[in-house]
């Protein structure tokens, strides 16, 4: 039952955090080629995961099937984290440099 409610609160900041993650998307300016889409793309998984679970939590579920959406919502997270970490590496200041991670649009390097 605890899992339950934490899971519910959990999706509730999750959609907070859907129109902060579109303004921030929207008002970031110097992308190189091909990261805004990306960061649109991201943007939008998270806007559907986000929806998705927030819907889900509120069925009324076995236990069993309730650590599993808990697990997946984790999974989830970790994946939208790490697209928006790798989205953003160009921008000045960040610990994911360019040359570890590659280029979105370089055959080269990614």
């Amino acid at each position: 039952m605890q899992l339950r409610r934490i899971e519910r609160w959990i999706a509730v900041v999750r959609l907070i955090a859907v129109p902060f993650a579109i303004f921030q998307v929207a008002v970031s300016t110097g992308y190189p080629a091909g990261y805004e889409r990306a960061a649109w793309v991201a943007t939008g998984i998270f806007a559907i995961g986000a929806a998705g679970i927030f819907l889900f939590v509120r069925l009324d579920v076995s236990d069993r099937a309730s650590l599993g959406l808990s697990v997946a919502a984790q999974l989830f997270d970790t994946a939208v984290v790490s697209a928006y970490v790798i989205v953003y590496n160009w921008e000045r200041g960040t610990r994911a440099a360019p040359n570890r991670l590659g280029r979105l649009n370089d055959p080269e390097h990614g």
